[in-house]
């Protein structure tokens, strides 16, 4: 199928109020399934927010299939009654460490994929609280790639990249992304779009917690940089199609992809890491 329907389910998520926020997903996948999408992304951290201090209490381990008394099955359980396949990150208890995990279940509750964010906002010291991923994922979405991020990895162009190497026609983010840098969060996705020639699909949070404000403006960009659906400051459940069987015929009318030059890329860095002093690399 090269059509796929998204929903974006931009969510007020209460600081540490699991129960709340999963009534909250529950009405929001009603909608979204009443629009008979193929894809609800949820916010990043959706069940509990941003309550750092308290992950312990909240982080469960991944499980891959329906489960009460966990979060991650729990979210599985709301694919499979809802006929949907969901994405969205959780807090995730492992063997070293807890860290923020972004999973899609399929509509029978089944994992698809899992992504443990890579990059951690220094500015919050996430790095105090979790383990930061070392390793992208994608998943296949009704037979097409899509490549998996949360919030801060925005601004990081080289793990889109790789995405769009991969083979990936989209790029699917969960954010709780702070109104103070609204400017940044609507060029970033925007500039993801484009310059991978993919659809950019990014889930971001509103209402606010410690004096922070999230931004929303929940976005499905196409690969020509148009924006289809802006989901301003409300939350709601905003649903657009996304074509992705023009992705190629994009990338074939401008040749980004075909016309790069690794190799002059690659000495650049090798020039530019011997020129760095040795103050700089401490």
């Amino acid at each position: 199928m090269s059509t796929l329907k998204v929903s974006l389910l931009q969510m007020d998520c209460r600081i540490a109020d699991p129960e709340y926020n999963f009534l909250t997903a529950r009405s929001y996948l009603e909608m979204a399934a009443h629009d008979k999408t193929d894809l609800a992304v949820l916010p990043e951290l959706w069940a509990s927010s941003y309550a750092l201090d308290r992950v312990e209490e909240f982080a469960d381990p991944l499980v891959d299939e329906p489960t009460p008394d966990n979060a991650f099955g729990r979210f599985a359980a709301l694919a499979r009654d809802m006929n949907l396949t969901v994405a969205g990150s959780l807090l995730e208890r492992a063997d070293d460490g807890i860290y923020n995990t972004m999973v899609v279940y399929d509509r029978e509750g089944r994992l698809l994929s899992s992504y443990r964010k890579v990059h951690l906002v220094p500015m919050l010291q996430e790095e105090e609280f979790l383990a930061a991923g070392d390793a992208l994922s994608t998943v296949t979405l009704d037979g097409h790639e899509a490549g998996l991020a949360i919030c801060y990895d925005l601004r990081f162009p080289e793990l889109f990249q790789i995405y769009t190497r991969r083979g990936c026609r989209m790029q699917v983010m969960s954010a709780q992304w702070p109104d103070l840098r609204q400017s940044h969060w609507q060029a970033l996705v925007r500039s993801r779009a484009i310059e991978n020639q993919t659809y950019m699909v990014a889930c971001n949070g509103v209402g606010e917690f410690d004096n922070i404000r999230f931004c929303g403006h929940s976005a499905v960009v196409d690969p020509w940089g148009e924006v289809l659906v802006d989901a301003g400051t409300a939350p709601g459940v905003y649903t657009v199609e996304c074509d992705l069987g023009s992705v190629d015929g994009i990338r074939q009318a401008v040749p980004v992809l075909a016309t790069r030059r690794p190799e002059v890329y690659a000495r650049a860095e090798e020039q530019a890491a011997a020129e760095v002093p040795a103050a700089a690399t401490v």
